[in-house]
């Protein structure tokens, strides 16, 4: 990691205190310590940090820091307020588990399963870190995506404005009209660490990145997999290193949109997953009560949804496998006679409560209608199921051939033992969903099927590593069960050969001779004082029994997956991808090299309080994020405000038409950015021929020019 990487240490830290604090606060309200407090935290802190981002708009509040801590620390004591008023009524885990269940583990900070966690934790963050360092870079560089435009100016746009709302943010595209609802959970975070990364958008971003995809991703996978059962310490660090091991996410991601509000919701989802578990109850490990479960699942619901609605809708289809489960156990629990049925009867219309829930949203949580048009099906039913299968998403890169053997593994395991029923059938959602995005037509229901993500199959390839690495991390413990077996098989063998040999000795060896003389050939006579096998033969006997004892055989597993995951083709392609995306070059798609030149001159010939017209198909946008200087439009999907349409319309006519002068003088649109270069998508609603032409018709002259790229000042109007 180079130094450049390093000078983001501060913004990383900021948007980690963000990220964690308010949830955090919030967690030790409800009494849960350790690990899992920290782990639960991130996605309890998105909803303080958009709600409080709300509430501070109406309040007239500028947004700040202190803001999303004051949130989570009223959070905090209601939540400890409502779990000592639960405790007093003996509710705080209600229903009281069956005679024989498992209690949940008392609330500790310091044991051998939280060290085994954090340890956990430290390996995926560091693999997941170095995969998205590699990927990315340079800490200043930015996606070359049709979405960047928006990401990066809003990131600017709370900055100078103070105003991180949900409700307002798309003020920035809406021409002066009124604005609809969009998730900022991810930019609020961000604006607060511009600051600390030197004013740039692109480094503030970058370290936002690394703060989501290196620290909290791997820290919800663990959160996952301890809620799942009482793992051993091998499959827990493997919980670790499988986080950093799927392309889909989180560099599919970088690589396509670029969708960073996906990225934050998906990165909390699997401790969303491990809430569902523990307050249903299909673990036979319990880390939570159903109390506090109760107590954190509204308000992490609220930030998985502010951070994405796509997100929530993930969140809740994976978790209806989770509550058929449920629903199966307490009918055989009746029939067992260990409860009644008065109990069943109440639990099972709660269950069918939620799932009538997520019926109606699913018809409601989705875009706009022409938006579920834009991607179509792109593969045959078998080729999406060998991509499902063989982890290699979208068909552009090499199978996974590590992660996809483990959940195969892990499927087996399932099967034939009947435990982790919910895993199994959690993937098996999760993969469908994916089967049915690439290969269904709109005539066999793909808008009411996938429609939810947009119809888009990227999005619903970043969902498989949320769903392949639990069943993975069953997979590893499968392995790791089989050959600890082993070892202890052999072990016993040869405790009692070598008690027999200590009893017999040579010479009782030798008495045993069959009539002719002749030992029978699988039996070895030790010579006098010696031993039975050759020194050779002993010595890889004696190598391959250690290396299967339980320490050695789990470092070897922990290897061959970072070896196989981080070192195979598909992992170097995909970071390979995003790394061009992220490179500014002579030709990439939304800023080049010479418009970036100009762009970073801006500040030098622009004044602070005049305006530069841009046509956003192409990369003047980013002058607003990178420069710090107002343009006409932010974003390709936006509304002209009146004056910016005007010049649009017939800047090149200055002379012989008053109206022009009149909107440069009111608007302070004084400069012009002439990027000649293809546009990166074109909106046929916005088209600008007054922009074309302005230095031949004498109404503008260039200020700073590099190849075709040029900044213009318009001169036409006596400036």
């Amino acid at each position: 990691m180079t130094v450049e990487w390093l000078s983001l240490a501060p913004a990383v830290g900021v948007c980690l205190l963000v990220l964690i604090t308010p949830g955090l606060l919030i967690t030790l309200g409800t009494r849960v310590r350790g690990f899992d407090a920290v782990a639960l935290a991130p996605g309890l802190s998105l909803g303080v940090t958009a709600l409080t981002a709300i509430l501070a708009s109406w309040l007239g509040l500028r947004w700040a820091l202190w803001i999303p801590l004051v949130g989570g620390l009223l959070v905090g004591a209601a939540l400890l307020g409502l779990r000592r008023l639960l405790a007093r009524r003996d509710l705080l885990d209600w229903p009281r588990p069956p005679r024989g269940s498992a209690p949940p583990v008392a609330a500790s900070w310091r044991s051998r399963a939280q060290g085994t966690a954090w340890l956990a934790l430290l390996l995926g963050t560091a693999l997941c870190l170095l995969d998205l360092v590699s990927a990315i870079g340079d800490p200043q560089g930015f996606s070359q995506t049709y979405d960047n435009n928006f990401h990066l100016n809003a990131v600017r746009w709370i900055s100078e404005t103070g105003d991180a709302s949900s409700l307002t943010v798309q003020q920035m595209t809406s021409g002066g009209q009124s604005a609809g609802f969009y998730p900022t959970a991810w930019h609020a975070v961000t604006a607060l660490a511009l600051p600390v990364a030197g004013g740039s958008v692109p480094a503030a971003t970058n370290a936002m990145t690394l703060a989501v995809g290196g620290v909290v991703w791997p820290l919800s996978v663990v959160l996952l997999v301890r809620s799942m059962g009482r793992f051993r310490r091998g499959t827990v660090l493997a919980a670790g290193v499988l986080s950093a091991g799927c392309t889909a996410f989180p560099l599919l991601l970088l690589w396509f949109g670029i969708l960073y509000p996906n990225l934050l919701g998906l990165s909390v989802l699997p401790a969303g997953l491990a809430i569902a578990v523990q307050l249903l109850r299909v673990s036979t490990h319990r880390i939570l009560s159903t109390g506090q479960a109760g107590l954190l699942v509204l308000p992490f619901l609220a930030g998985i949804a502010l951070s994405h609605p796509n997100a929530l809708m993930s969140l809740l289809v994976l978790s209806a496998p989770i509550l058929l489960v449920r629903g199966a156990r307490q009918v055989r629990a009746v029939a067992a006679g260990r409860i009644g049925w008065g109990r069943l009867l109440l639990q099972l219309g709660l269950i069918a409560a939620c799932l009538g829930v997520l019926w109606i949203l699913w018809g409601v949580v989705r875009p706009a209608d022409r938006v579920l048009h834009i991607w179509k099906p792109e593969a045959t039913g078998a080729q999406a199921i060998w991509e499902a299968v063989s982890m290699s998403p979208m068909g552009r890169y090499h199978p996974e051939w590590m992660v996809a053997a483990l959940v195969l593994i892990g499927a087996v395991s399932v099967v034939r033992r009947r435990r982790y029923i919910w895993v199994l059938l959690t993937y098996l959602t999760g993969a469908w969903f994916y089967i049915a995005v690439r290969f269904l037509d709109e005539a066999h229901g793909r808008i009411f099927i996938t429609g939810v993500w947009y119809n888009d199959a990227y999005r619903l390839a970043a969902l498989l590593p949320v769903v392949a690495v639990p069943l993975a991390v069953v997979g590893a413990d499968a392995v790791l069960r089989v050959v600890r077996h082993g070892w202890e098989e052999r072990t016993w063998h040869e405790t009692r050969r070598a008690h027999r040999r200590a009893e017999s000795g040579p010479e009782a060896l030798r008495e045993r001779q069959d009539p002719d003389g002749e030992l029978p050939p699988w039996v070895e006579v030790p010579a006098e004082g010696g031993s039975a096998a050759s020194p050779s033969g002993r010595g890889r006997r004696r190598l391959l029994h250690a290396l299967s004892a339980p320490g050695p055989s789990t470092a070897l597993l922990l290897l061959a997956i970072a070896l196989s995951t981080q070192l195979g083709q598909p992992m170097r392609t995909m970071e390979q991808d995003v790394r061009e995306r992220f490179t500014v070059s002579a030709d990439s798609a939304l800023v080049d090299a010479q418009e970036m030149d100009v762009i970073e001159h801006v500040d030098q010939y622009v004044p602070a309080d005049q305006k530069v017209l841009v046509d956003p198909s192409r990369g003047g946008s980013l002058i607003y994020a990178l420069a710090d200087r107002e343009v006409s439009a932010t974003h390709l999907a936006y509304r002209d405000d009146p004056d910016a349409a005007v010049l649009g319309e017939k800047l090149n006519q200055a002379y012989s038409d008053p109206s022009v002068c009149e909107a440069v003088e009111s608007s302070g649109y004084w400069y012009v950015a002439d990027f000649p270069a293809p546009a990166l998508v074109r909106n046929p609603g916005h088209t600008y021929p007054g922009l074309e032409d302005l230095v031949q018709d004498g109404v503008a002259e260039p200020v700073y020019q590099d190849g075709q790229a040029q900044l213009l000042r318009i001169t036409a109007c006596g400036y």
